[in-house]
């Protein structure tokens, strides 16, 4: 059986840290046993709100949705954040390289409101899950696929934001909310495996994920766009990227 197809969640979240400052990356990834790569961390700035309105080669043109498509994503994101939930906090790692969580209640997030959709989030997140899913093509060692897959673009070929801009390294979230007309703050979850198919399954992922939790019941969050892209003969198969969105 190859690497690519045994079952392997793997996560990573950009957390919204207050509103008058940027938020701070942190990445891990997380296989079906708890096991946990080590995180790392950077502070991106804010990033700019304009509607996704313009010619596709002025935006990463991203596959279009239909309306009871961003409907089921924003169904399975704010029916998770309408109820209370214990978020929880890791406070190590184990002998056997597992997360070491706490649930005692003094992590509750409470119930909060509806994220809206933003065309604009929704276009990163697809350039991005795109990046992602064509950097692990072929790859079929799973150190390899761990290391490439993080909130950074590959600043390859398929790293739009990074091409448009000439940046000549990987992309960051701010850069490619402001590259796809968004004016705001960014926060960032990512997650992939072969067996996250749908939307559902995704924000599970990240409901059962202590930071990640925390990023999507983040009240200062109004706004989300959410992508999926599928790819049989990458590692993960399927690459999600969330985008939360905080505008000014």
């Amino acid at each position: 059986m190859s690497m690519k197809k045994i079952y392997i969640p793997i996560l990573a979240a950009l957390l919204f840290v207050g509103c008058g400052g940027g938020s701070t990356n942190t990445a891990d990834a997380t296989n079906e046993t708890g096991e946990t790569t080590p995180s790392t961390s950077i502070t991106v700035e804010n990033s700019t709100n304009e509607p996704n309105t313009t010619s596709p080669d002025t935006f990463f043109n991203a596959p279009l949705l239909t309306q009871s498509e961003k409907q089921d994503y924003l169904d399975a994101i704010n029916d998770a954040r309408r109820v209370q939930r214990d978020c929880g906090r890791v406070i190590g790692i184990d002998a056997e390289g597992k997360e070491i969580k706490v649930y005692d209640g003094t992590d509750i997030m409470p119930s909060v409101g509806d994220l809206v959709w933003n065309d604009g989030l929704y276009s990163a997140a697809a350039e991005h899950s795109k990046d992602l899913a064509a950097w692990n093509n072929g790859i079929e060692i799973e150190t390899e696929a761990r290391k490439r897959f993080s909130h950074d673009g590959s600043g390859t070929t398929s790293d739009w934001t990074s091409q448009k801009l000439e940046l000549g390294r990987g992309s960051t979230v701010s850069e490619r909310g402001d590259n796809n007309g968004y004016i705001g703050f960014v926060g960032e979850n990512i997650t992939a495996g072969t067996n996250t198919d749908t939307e559902v399954d995704a924000v599970n992922k990240w409901l059962s994920s202590p930071g990640h939790c925390k990023n999507m019941m983040d009240p200062n969050y109004k706004e989300v766009g959410m992508a999926v892209v599928e790819d049989a003969d990458s590692f993960y198969t399927y690459y999600w990227t969330q985008n939360l969105g905080v505008p000014q």
